[in-house]
C-alpha cells in the first residue's frame, strides 16, 4: 500500500474536524466492512482486535483502532492475498481514522513521573559540578531500558540498594572534593611496552611494544580530578622511508602533542597540561607508516630488505594531579565566593548549583544545622556536599506538580533543567543558570538562542554518542560474538571502530546543518585501516587514525552500509532478514512489528540446512497463518540487505545460493538491494516523523502519544521538507510537551 503523502498526513494532524459529513457513515464503516470485518469481527478477532463495534468502540477501545490505523498505513492490512484496496481508499479512510481519534485524545501530553537521574546524568553532574572522576556511578545497579532507551521515567526505579550506593558516593565524593590542607602525594602509573597481548596494529617484543600501520598502543586511566598532569614515554623510531618517524600521545579523543622522531636510539619525552577529571585511554601513536616489500630492482636479482617503518614504545606513563587541591583552592576556583565566606553562604551556593535551583532559606538553614558549629569548616562543608547529593533535589528532577487534568508552564529552573540534561546530559551551565535566575528564559526568542548555543558547545557532543548509541542499539555491539567459523576477523576493536563510524555519521549530519535524510545518503564515511579493510576499501598511505572515504558507488551509502547495524542485525553465524527488517520498521520508520506469538519455532526449525537458501525458508516459515502477517511485512525490508553477510562485508553468494535481495511488499511495491531499500524508506513520511520521536522520547524521558505526535507534525510542517538532523534536534525544545508541565486527568476529566 502506498505510503500517504507527507502534505496529507500533516494536513490530517492539524485538521481533526475532519471530513464534511459523518466521517464514520461515509468513509470508515463501508471501508470495514468490505476489507476488515471478515478477520476482525467479534466472532473472528485475528489479533484480538475487534472492529465491529460502531462508532461508539472508538470510546471503548480507541487503543484498538489506533492499532488497526498503523496496520493500514503501514501496508500489512489487509493481508496479501485479499483484495488490495485502492491508494485514494486508504488516504480517505486513514485520514478520517485519525480525525476522529484525534477528536478523543485530546490530551496535551502528559507529564512525565518523578524522573530520577541515570548513572550517565549522576556521573556528568557530579563532574561538572566538582571536577572530580565520579567513578562511584560504575557501581550504582544498571538502568533499565524501556522503548529502546534508559533514561524513561517510568522504569526509572529506586530501590535500596541505590539509595544505599548513592549516599556512600556522596560521602566519598565530598571527601575527595574537600581535602585537608595537605593533600596527597601525586599517583603515577607506568606500563611497559612487553605487557598485554597482541591487539590491533600492535604487538609486544620482549619489553617493547612494536607499534605498526598507524596504530596505537596505550592504557585506560581514571583521573581523579580536573588539574595539571604529566605524560612521559620512552621510545625509539625505526626509520623507513624519506620521512623520520611521527609519534603522538593522545588522551581519549583528544591529540595532546605530535612529535618528530629523527634519528634512532631510545629517548624519553614528556607532556605537562591540564587534563579534565574522569576515564579515558592515554595512548602512543604512530601517524606515518612506510612500508616497501622486498622486490629486486631493475637489473638486481636478488631482492632489495623490506623496508618498513614502526614506532617502538619501552614504557608510558601518567603522573598527577601534581597541582595542588587544598579546600582553600577549591573554595576559590570552584565556589568563587568571598575570601572569608560564611557557612550559610557556602551552603546556599553548593544548594543551588546541585539542585538546579536557588535553595530556600529554611533548606539552607537546615542543612547548616546537619553540622556542629564548632567544627571545622571544612569538615561543615564536606557535610553540605553530602546533604546536597544524597537529596531528592539533586538525584531527582523535581517539578512542581500542576493539578490532575491541568497544564501550566514549566518555570524556569525546570525548563533549564530540562533543556540541559536534554543536550549536555548535566545540569545548567553557568549562562543557562543565570538566565534562569533572572527569569530570562520566557523572553521573545531566549529558548531558542540558548538551545542552539548548547547544542554547538562542546558537551553536546554527549549527548550525540548516548542518543545514537540508544537509538541504533550500539551498545549492544560489546556483547555480540559472531561464529569464528566466518572468519572475519572481528574483534573488540573492529567492533569499537565500526561504532565509531556510525557515531562519528550522526555527528557530521547534525554539526554540518545537514538534511536528516543525510543519514541514509551520505557517500562519505569515517573509516581506519581495520575497517577499511573490513570492507575491501584501500587506505590512503598518509592516514593518520580515523580517515574520511567518499563511496563512488551507492549500495554502501549511509547507515544502511555500515558493519556495526549489519552485525547488530544478523545472527551469530548468518544474517537475518527478518532483524533487518525489523530494526527498518522500529529505527527508521516508527512502526515496531508485535511481538511473536508463542510456539511458532524457529527458522531452524522449518527446514533442513541443505533444504533450501535463506529466502526459501523463510518463504515456508511465512506459509504459517501466524507468522503471515507479519513476517510479510519483515522479510522483504530485510531482503534487500542481504547483500551484506552477518558482518556487514559484500558477497555475491550465500551457502552456494546466489544473493537474491529483490523485496516484495503487501501492497505490491518491490524494490532491490540496498539502493531500492533506502529509496523505499525515504520517500516515506514516518521516517522524519520516527526520527523526531526518537528524540521527543530522549528529551523527555516518556514514550510520544498521539498529542505529541500532533505537535511534531505542526513542527515538521513548519520546518519544510528535508528538515535538517540540527533542526528536529532543537525542534523537540520548541513543542508544547517539552515546555508545558500537565497532569493526566481521565478521559471525562479532560473533556470537560
Amino acid at each position: 500500500m502506498p505510503a500517504a503523502p507527507t502534505a496529507l498526513l500533516l494536513l490530517a494532524a492539524l485538521a481533526p474536524e475532519g471530513p464534511r459529513g459523518d466521517p464514520w457513515d461515509e468513509v470508515v464503516q463501508p471501508f470495514v466492512a468490505t476489507h476488515c470485518l471478515a478477520c476482525h469481527d467479534s466472532d473472528e478477532a485475528t489479533a484480538e482486535i475487534v472492529l465491529d463495534g460502531g462508532a461508539a468502540s472508538l470510546d471503548s477501545d480507541l487503543g484498538a483502532w489506533k492499532k488497526a490505523l498503523a496496520e493500514l498505513v503501514g501496508g500489512s492490512m489487509p493481508p496479501k492475498g485479499s483484495e488490495r484496496p485502492a491508494p485514494a481508499e486508504v488516504e480517505a479512510v486513514a485520514t478520517a481514522l485519525r480525525s476522529m481519534i484525534a477528536e478523543r485524545d485530546v490530551d496535551p501530553g502528559q507529564a512525565p513521573v518523578l524522573r530520577r537521574l541515570t548513572r550517565r546524568e549522576w556521573r556528568n553532574s557530579v563532574e561538572a559540578l566538582y571536577s572530580v572522576d565520579a567513578f562511584e556511578a560504575d557501581e550504582f545497579p544498571d538502568d533499565e531500558v524501556a522503548a529502546g532507551f534508559d533514561n524513561l521515567g517510568a522504569v526509572l526505579a529506586t530501590t535500596e540498594v541505590h539509595l544505599e550506593k548513592q549516599l556512600h558516593a556522596a560521602e566519598r565524593i565530598a571527601a575527595r572534593v574537600v581535602q585537608d590542607e595537605d593533600p596527597p602525594a601525586p599517583r603515577r602509573r607506568r606500563v611497559q611496552g612487553g605487557e598485554g597481548p597482541k591487539a590491533g596494529h600492535h604487538a609486544p617484543r620482549g619489553d617493547e611494544r612494536v607499534i605498526f600501520s598507524n596504530g596505537a598502543w596505550g592504557f585506560e586511566q581514571r583521573l581523579p580530578r580536573e588539574g595539571e598532569y604529566a605524560v612521559r614515554v620512552a621510545w625509539r623510531p625505526q626509520q623507513a622511508g624519506p620521512d623520520d618517524v611521527r609519534a603522538e600521545l593522545r588522551w581519549g579523543g583528544r591529540l595532546l602533542e605530535s612529535v618528530r622522531l629523527a634519528g634512532a636510539g631510545e629517548r624519553v619525552h614528556e607532556w605537562r597540561g591540564r587534563l579534565p577529571a574522569g576515564r579515558a585511554r592515554l595512548a602512543a601513536a604512530f601517524a606515518n607508516d612506510y612500508f616497501k616489500p622486498a622486490v629486486p630492482a631493475a637489473g638486481e636479482v636478488a631482492p632489495r630488505p623490506a623496508e618498513d617503518r614502526n614506532l617502538v614504545v619501552l614504557w608510558l606513563e601518567i603522573e598527577g594531579p601534581l597541582d595542588p587541591q587544598s579546600f582553600g583552592a577549591w573554595q576559590a576556583s570552584r565556589l568563587r565566593v568571598e575570601p572569608r565566606p560564611t557557612i550559610e553562604a557556602l551552603v546556599r551556593r553548593l544548594l543551588r548549583e546541585a539542585w538546579r535551583r536557588p535553595p530556600t532559606d529554611a533548606e539552607v538553614e537546615r542543612v547548616c544545622a546537619a553540622s556542629e558549629a564548632s567544627s571545622p569548616l571544612e569538615e561543615r562543608v564536606r557535610t553540605a556536599i553530602v546533604a546536597a547529593l544524597a537529596s531528592p533535589h539533586f538525584l531527582y528532577r523535581v517539578e512542581r506538580a500542576s493539578g490532575p487534568g491541568l497544564s501550566r508552564e514549566l518555570d524556569a529552573h525546570e525548563l533549564a533543567t530540562r533543556l540541559s540534561y536534554y543536550l549536555h546530559g548535566a545540569p545548567p551551565d553557568a549562562e543557562l543558570a543565570r538566565r534562569a535566575d533572572e527569569g530570562a528564559l520566557s523572553a521573545p526568542g531566549e529558548l531558542e538562542r540558548q538551545s542552539r548555543r548548547l547544542l554547538s558547545s562542546p558537551p553536546a557532543d554527549g549527548f550525540v554518542q548516548d542518543w545514537a548509541e540508544q537509538w541504533l542499539s550500539l551498545r549492544a555491539l560489546e556483547h555480540h560474538r559472531p561464529d569464528p567459523a566466518l572468519g572475519s576477523g572481528w574483534d573488540e576493536s573492529l567492533a569499537r571502530s565500526a561504532r565509531a563510524e556510525t557515531i562519528a555519521l550522526v555527528a557530521r549530519v547534525l554539526r554540518s546543518g545537514a538534511p536528516a535524510r543525510e543519514l541514509l545518503e551520505s557517500d562519505t564515511t569515517s573509516l581506519d585501516a581495520a575497517l577499511a579493510a573490513h570492507y575491501g576499501v584501500a587506505a590512503p598511505s598518509d592516514a593518520q587514525g580515523r580517515f574520511e572515504h567518499r563511496f563512488e558507488e551507492g549500495s554502501r551509502r549511509g547507515l544502511l552500509g555500515h558493519a556495526s547495524i549489519l552485525a547488530l542485525t544478523s545472527r551469530p553465524g548468518r544474517t537475518s532478514p527478518v532483524l533487518r527488517g525489523k530494526w527498518v520498521l522500529e529505527a527508521l520508520l516508527g512502526t515496531p512489528p508485535p511481538a511473536p506469538p508463542p510456539g511458532v519455532g524457529a527458522l531452524e526449525d522449518v527446514v533442513s540446512a541443505e533444504a533450501a537458501s535463506l529466502r526459501e525458508k523463510l518463504e515456508l516459515h511465512r506459509s504459517k497463518p501466524e507468522c503471515a502477517a507479519c513476517h510479510a511485512a519483515l522479510d522483504p525490508l530485510g531482503f534487500g540487505l542481504e547483500r551484506y553477510d552477518a558482518l556487514g562485508r559484500e558477497r555475491a553468494t550465500d551457502e552456494g545460493f546466489p544473493i537474491d535481495d529483490e523485496g516484495l511488499l503487501p501492497d505490491g511495491r518491490s524494490f532491490r538491494g540496498p539502493v531500492g531499500l533506502r529509496e523505499l524508506i525515504l520517500a516515506d513520511e514516518r521516517f522524519e516523523l520516527a526520527l523526531f520521536e526518537k528524540l521527543f522520547t530522549y528529551a523527555s524521558g516518556r514514550v510520544a502519544e498521539d498529542a505529541d505526535r500532533r505537535e511534531m507534525a505542526r513542527e515538521l510542517a513548519r520546518l519544510g521538507p528535508r528538515p535538517a538532523l540540527a533542526e528536529l534536534v532543537l525542534g523537540v525544545c520548541r513543542l508544547p510537551s517539552f515546555t508545558r508541565r500537565v497532569e493526566r486527568g481521565t478521559l471525562g476529566e479532560r473533556r470537560r
